[in-house]
Formats: structure tokens, C-alpha cells, sequence
């Protein structure tokens, strides 16, 4: 393990929560940053962020006087994942192009274009998003075209 604590502000200390450590920084007029090492239980309150700890599989929260602990938000067990699903095709109702050529394809084939939406309904609470492109192409004015 490898620590370096700014002490300027006092010792570190044993309590039982980062919320703890946090609130006591809050609350004292000189401390800016706190740190939380949940192995060991202790806080350290400090004037800089000038703390650096590395352990392997320890978990070590730092924050300015401002963070008050760290929220964490579990889902919530009565809302149900709504998956998204496709709205229908646009009609093709776009120009037929040519895609090599980039110009109007009136005949010798052509590209048109149309879309689709992933919103009927729109995933939410975690659901899964439509699958698949949300544009697609159909052939158009594919007949030959007439020599002059």
C-alpha cells in the first residue's frame, strides 16, 4: 500500500461511513477535501487534494467539501423495462437517385429512400433499443432508359 495524506487539518480517524466522512468536512470551517478508505474505516479531512492511495481491492472515496458522500441508486424494483419498438416505414417518397452517379435517376435504376423511428414506444427504465437500421432502400425507376 502506498499513502501520502495531507494532514494539515488533523489525523485521520475512525467512523463507519463515507457519508460521515463527508458531513464532518462539511461542517468543519477548514476542510476542502475528504477521503474515505472503507477497509480501514477512516476518514482524513484535509485543506488540499493532495492525497494519492493505491491498494489493490480497497475502496477509497475523495471528495470536495460541496460532495456530501456518494448516492447510490439501486433500480426500482416495481417499474418494468419498456424495450423500444419500431415505428412503420415513411413512404418512398424521396427522388430516385443513382447512388454512383448522385444525380435523379429518371430511368436505368435508382435508389429511394425511407425511414423509421425507434418510438412506439420509446425504451425506458433499462428496456432495449429497436434492432436493426433506421433507414432502408428500395429499387426504383428500373426500367432501361430509351436511346434517342
Amino acid at each position: 500500500m502506498n499513502t501520502t495524506l495531507d494532514t494539515t487539518t488533523g489525523a485521520e480517524y475512525v467512523t463507519t461511513s463515507k457519508e460521515k466522512c463527508s458531513y464532518d468536512c462539511k461542517m468543519d470551517t477548514e476542510c476542502n477535501y475528504w477521503m474515505y478508505d472503507t477497509a480501514r474505516l477512516k476518514c482524513s479531512r484535509k485543506t488540499a487534494n493532495t492525497t494519492t492511495w493505491t491498494s489493490p481491492g480497497m475502496m477509497v472515496y475523495i471528495g470536495p467539501k460541496k460532495c456530501l458522500g456518494q448516492v447510490d441508486e439501486h433500480p426500482v424494483s416495481t417499474i418494468k423495462e419498456i424495450d423500444g419498438e419500431w415505428s412503420p416505414w415513411s413512404t418512398l417518397n424521396t427522388p430516385c437517385f443513382n447512388m454512383k452517379s448522385g444525380k435523379l435517376a429518371p430511368c436505368g435504376g435508382g435508389l429511394m429512400k425511407r425511414h423509421r423511428s425507434c418510438s412506439h414506444p420509446v425504451p425506458r427504465f433499462g428496456g432495449k433499443i429497436c434492432p436493426g437500421y433506421d433507414f432502408d432502400y428500395a429499387p426504383c425507376n428500373t426500367h432501361a432508359c430509351q436511346r434517342e
